[in-house]
């Protein structure tokens, strides 16, 4: 009796897990959490490499749940497995290239993925973009409404967007009023405020006020914030004879005039003229015009000498300037008494202490 047997061909196939998965970047070296610090504009190339694995494995980048690229997965040659195998293993590279980075991403993860078969267990690891970023807005505060002179005033630089924080200059350029404190840092490090005080004068009316931020390490970029402050001080005020005119040779008959100098903030709403202490008015028959910061004096008397002041107001406070003395060199032909001096528009009678018959005419000058 022939016995028959039967032989059945079976093709086996064995699927090897990968032996290990590992990121480089463009020179070389191998990544393990962090990938940078880069700054805007830079451009990034990772090398995502898969050693080993039986069907080959497919490598692919992934972030923020999308697939970045569809890279091609370049096998090398044969090369000894770096982490103590003695087989020789297959690598598998996936590139990565972003070309431009913006600011937006700082902080993005990176996930390089690497799957053979259902039947063997895929490897994945992540990275995270670190960056240098400059500051983007800078700001100041407390200048919005205007200050007062001789009452300390807060006022506040605050930077955001910088990474690390950024570095604050803050200056008043030409006060001595200013102190600017030390710069502060918000919790989550996106903020820098600086604040400084200032002890605001007269001076410091329409002075600029800079804050310039810097991230020492971006060095190329700083961004920069001006004000022009507004301080609200009294007037101040002087009395001057017009320039053109010499005051130690005024003579009865001639024009005077003054000029009331006038330097306020808010401007002056009012400005009142001042002979010996008394108000003086527009008086056209009198020769008298009063008309704001001028005073014309025309065809002065003896009587016209004396202290002359201006008083000017604002919101702030009312005024009055030093006194601005006018003698008048007078042609005398009776007696006189220097103690007559007398106030203008109050022409009272001149008597010397002695007497005299005869008629003489002099130059005298009267001063106060």
């Amino acid at each position: 009796m022939t016995s028959q047997t039967m032989m059945s061909l079976v093709q086996l196939h064995v699927h090897e897990e990968m032996r290990g998965l590992e990121i480089f970047d463009n020179n070389d070296k191998m990544i393990r959490d962090v990938v940078g610090p880069y700054q805007e504009s830079s451009q990034v190339r990772l090398s995502c490499r898969a050693y080993g694995g039986h069907p080959l494995p497919e490598v692919r980048w992934v972030s923020r749940g999308e697939e970045l690229i569809h890279p091609r997965a370049l096998p090398l040659p044969d090369s000894p497995m770096p982490l103590g195998s003695d087989r020789p293993v297959t690598v598998r590279s996936a590139m990565l290239i972003l070309r431009e980075l913006t600011r937006h991403d700082d902080g993005r993860r990176l996930r390089c993925e690497a799957r053979s078969t259902n039947l063997t267990l895929g490897l994945h690891k992540e990275v995270t973009i670190s960056m240098h970023l400059p500051p983007l807005r800078v700001e100041i505060e407390g200048t919005d409404v205007p200050l007062r002179a001789g009452v300390e005033a807060s006022i506040m630089c605050r930077s955001t967007g910088s990474k690390p924080p950024a570095t604050l200059d803050l200056k008043i350029d030409g006060s001595t009023g200013f102190k600017a404190l030390p710069p502060q840092s918000s919790l989550d490090q996106n903020t820098t405020i600086r604040r400084g005080r200032l002890l605001p004068s007269s001076e410091d009316n329409g002075r600029t006020i800079t804050c310039t931020a810097k991230n020492p390490l971006v060095p190329d970029y700083r961004l920069s914030a001006t004000r022009r402050l507004q301080v609200h001080f009294a007037p101040e005020v002087q009395a001057r004879l017009a320039p053109a005119l010499n005051p130690k040779n005024i003579k009865e008959g001639e024009d005077v005039y003054f000029v009331c100098h006038i330097r306020a903030n808010p401007p002056e709403s009012r400005v009142q003229w001042l002979h010996q202490g008394r108000p003086l008015f527009t008086v056209k028959e009198k020769g008298v015009l009063a008309q704001a910061r001028n005073l014309v004096l025309q065809r002065v008397s003896r009587h016209a000498q004396g202290k002359y002041q201006c008083t000017a107001t604002n919101a702030i406070n009312t005024v009055t300037s030093a006194p601005a003395t006018l003698d008048v060199m007078c042609e005398y032909r009776h007696p006189v008494s220097p103690a007559s001096r007398a106030y203008l528009f109050d022409p009272a009678p001149l008597t010397l202490p002695h007497s005299s018959a005869h008629l003489f005419t002099l130059f005298y000058l009267f001063f106060s």
